[in-house]
Formats: C-alpha cells, structure tokens, sequence
C-alpha cells in the first residue's frame, strides 16, 4: 500500500489526532494511554464527556488548549492500549493551566459523589457506586502511560465541526545523530506531497513528532495523518505514485537509500485510530 511505504520513509505514529495550528510553529501534545476493561469502554466515553469535555471545551475557549480528543483503535494489537485521551498546547506555561483545570474537575467529581452519597443516606437507600470506583473498575491501569511530544512540524485545514476523523499513525526511529539528515530528506522528499494533500482537502492533515520527555528511548519520531474515512488511503497512495514516477529509476532508488541510512526500522509500527471525541480550533 502506498501510503504504507511512504510511511516507511518518514515513518512515524500516533496519536497527534489534531494539531490546530497549521505550520505555526511548534506545539506540545499529551497523550494518555487507556486500556480498558472488558466491557468497559462505553463507562470511560461517558466519564470523558461528563467531566473532562466541559473542562477542555473552557480551556479551548480561552485559547489554552489547541485541540483535544478521546480516540479509540481500529486496529487492535495484544496487550497495547485500545483508547488514547490527548491534547494539544502552544507551551508549558499552558500545561499549568491544564493541570490546575483538571485538578478542579476532579474537586467537582468528588463533590458530586459526596452529594449522591449524602442524599442515599438521607433517603435511606444503597450507597451509590462514586466515579473514582467507576474508574478504577473500568481502566486498567497496569497497561498505562503518559506520553508528551513535541510536534515538529504540522499542517491543519479545517475540520469541520462534529467530524470524528481517523488517524494514521506510524513510529520509527532515527538514528543517532542523524535527526537533522533525516528532517532535510524528508523536507525535500516528502513535505510537498502532504502539504499538497490538505491544501486540495484530500486530507484534514498531518503531523511530525518526538518525545519532548524521553521515556520510550531516543530517537523515535510519530508521524500522523488525519483524514476523513478509509477511501483517502487510495488518494494518498496515488499521490505518492505521482510522484515517485515522475522520478527516474535511479533518483527512486537514491531516495530510498538516502532514507534506510538515517533510520532503523526495527521501531517500526503502525496504528490506525477513530475519534470517539474530537475537537479542534
């Protein structure tokens, strides 16, 4: 598949599901990894949207938070995360803020379970299950952990409101002291063709990322692309065949050797991801 090998070129993966800052320097995104319990992943939905979807939808307002979202696999691996809650910063300084946002929501959380606890005693019936029994009944959190990256470089159309786009999201890894060779090639090879596809609407966009807190080993680097539904695959692979066949055989082959010798595929890995919630500026 053509957008799979021209993954490979840039390789790179998840979850960046929506930058909303087209090439406008560089941003910071959060990902939370969740896997849920059997049964439980419609529990985890409706705790997002009771709790953190006001919250975000504030901090969206004032400008804190770029975009946000809930994302749930398409693909499925054994043992990974099936559900990832992100989100989108201009700075550190705005993560302050996220955090204070959040620590307010769960003051909020408690206070409600306090309430229905308070009213069940008084009207002498069971005591309500309380979120934080809901949460750690529906997550298991021996499979999570907490991602921050640092977008490179991005480039965003519009999404139109209450779209749930997918992402293609693959990893890779560079080699060691060849970040700035492989971020040259893949300007002068590859930039073009995906600014090309959001400028004529074929994809909402895509991203270039890396761990700005290392804690998955250095050099990997995510690359993502947002889009509609399936059928853009098609799109992008006969982009990409555009392309490389305006190109002699030699040039073809340069280009993919110049690529394997900046980067090490054993870090290879795709995914693929629908939006449960998404929201961007």
């Amino acid at each position: 598949m053509m957008l799979r090998r021209s993954l490979q070129i840039i390789l790179a993966a998840w979850l960046l599901n929506g930058v909303a800052m087209a090439q406008q320097g560089e941003t910071l995104t959060l990902v939370a990894t969740l896997k849920a319990k059997p049964g439980k992943e419609g529990t985890i939905v409706d705790l997002v949207k009771k709790y953190d979807q006001p919250t975000f939808s504030k901090l969206m307002a004032d400008g804190t938070v770029l975009a946000w979202g809930l994302d749930a696999a398409v693909l499925h691996h054994q043992g990974e995360p099936g559900m990832y809650l992100w989100w989108t910063i201009p700075n550190y300084a705005a993560q302050d803020k996220v955090v204070t946002a959040l620590e307010e929501t769960e003051k909020k959380m408690k206070a409600d379970d306090e309430q229905r606890l308070a009213d069940a005693k008084k009207n002498k019936q069971p005591a309500p299950r309380t979120t934080e029994q809901e949460i750690m009944e529906s997550i298991d959190f021996d499979h999570h952990h907490d991602l921050l990256l640092r977008n490179l470089v991005s480039n965003v159309g519009a999404i139109p409101d209450g779209t749930l786009p997918y992402t293609w999201l693959s990893r890779f890894k560079v080699e060691r002291g060849k970040g700035s060779d492989f971020r040259k090639l893949w300007d002068k090879y590859e930039k073009a063709i995906w600014d090309k596809l959001v400028a004529d609407g074929v994809i909402f966009g895509y991203g270039l990322a890396a761990e700005d807190v290392n804690s998955m080993g250095s050099g990997l680097r995510w690359f993502w692309v947002i889009m509609r539904d399936h059928a853009v695959v098609d799109k992008v692979d006969a982009a990409f065949k555009t392309d490389r066949d305006k190109r002699s055989e030699e040039e073809r082959a340069a280009i993919s050797r110049q690529f394997r010798e900046v980067t090490d595929n054993s870090a290879d890995h795709d995914d693929l991801f629908r939006a449960v919630i998404h929201a961007s500026k």
